[in-house]
């Protein structure tokens, strides 16, 4: 394929497999996602392909996986990524929970790539820990999978409702609800819903559609009240008052022993990467 040769599949989903991969000229490892195209049988489908490249190569962050190249045959769509090289965040979690400082680090990292999405007017759509990898001997957190991503209109500010997408256990209320419209605030119920996971090794609501009517309890425990606040914001029911990524970058639990706000501001929406060409869809 190429400037790339693709090796061995070391991951597999509902819409392909992901491959190890090596740039030829630059001996780069690389992961390869490939999309066979004859699982794609709806026109959603089969554009929501085109929309993942189209908003995956506009995006420029530390924390966000690169798409360094895209090609197409007959037989698949292939995505040529930035590999990172100690796995998903859920392989890290555990049933009694991850130390908080931990999560703190990770759960930062996480916000600032929302952050950088939410002003360049996008939303991820799929928050939760199979889509957060870590680079760096798990040092550095790295958001990947725009499969379901949108980018809307920024002086609309929200996306009309085209049904329920996302992972079972990680939706927001409002989608589940069929709310007429929403925004980048699915994606801070999701990211409060992998933070209680990484804090207490289970889910917040059970069976997860619960999460439309169920008061958020915690359990007795060590945990700071700082987080249990952070926890609350996030998951409030209603998206209006839900905290935002910039506002829970500012949060005391997230800055503690930061000295203040945890790491500069993404770039300014003025800067946004994305083509304009994405608020189609």
């Amino acid at each position: 394929h190429g400037r790339y040769l693709i090796r061995e599949s070391f991951a597999a989903g509902a819409y392909g497999k992901v491959c190890a991969g090596q740039d030829k000229s630059s001996q780069e490892e690389v992961a390869v996602k490939i999309v066979p195209k004859y699982i794609l049988i709806s026109p959603e489908e089969k554009q929501s392909v085109i929309r993942e490249q189209v908003i995956h190569k506009g995006l420029n962050h530390p924390h966000i996986i690169k798409l360094l190249d895209v090609f197409e045959d007959e037989g698949a769509h292939y995505f040529f990524l930035e590999r990172a090289d100690s796995g998903a965040l859920n392989a890290m979690m555990t049933y009694s929970g991850i130390e908080e400082n931990k999560c703190r680090d990770v759960f930062r990292q996480l916000l600032l790539a929302l952050e950088y999405l939410h002003h360049n007017n996008i939303v991820h759509h799929d928050i939760k820990p199979h889509n957060v990898l870590l680079d760096n001997d798990g040092a550095t957190v790295k958001l990947c999978d725009f499969g379901a991503s949108r980018a809307f209109n920024p002086h609309e500010t929200s996306l009309p409702f085209a049904g329920i997408f996302g992972t079972v256990g990680y939706i927001a209320p409002e989608l589940l609800e069929s709310k007429p419209s929403y925004g980048p605030a699915i994606d801070m119920f999701s990211a409060g819903i992998m933070l209680f996971e990484m804090i207490f090794g289970y889910g917040p609501f059970y069976p997860p559609s619960a999460c439309t009517y169920q008061e958020l309890e915690f359990p007795r425990t060590t945990v700071s009240s700082q987080v249990q606040q952070l926890l609350t914001r996030l998951l409030e029911r209603d998206p209006a008052k839900r905290i935002t990524a910039s506002q829970a970058l500012g949060h005391p639990w997230i800055t503690l022993n930061a000295g203040g706000r945890s790491a500069p501001s993404s770039p300014n929406v003025a800067t946004a990467v994305v083509p304009p060409t994405c608020n189609r869809w």
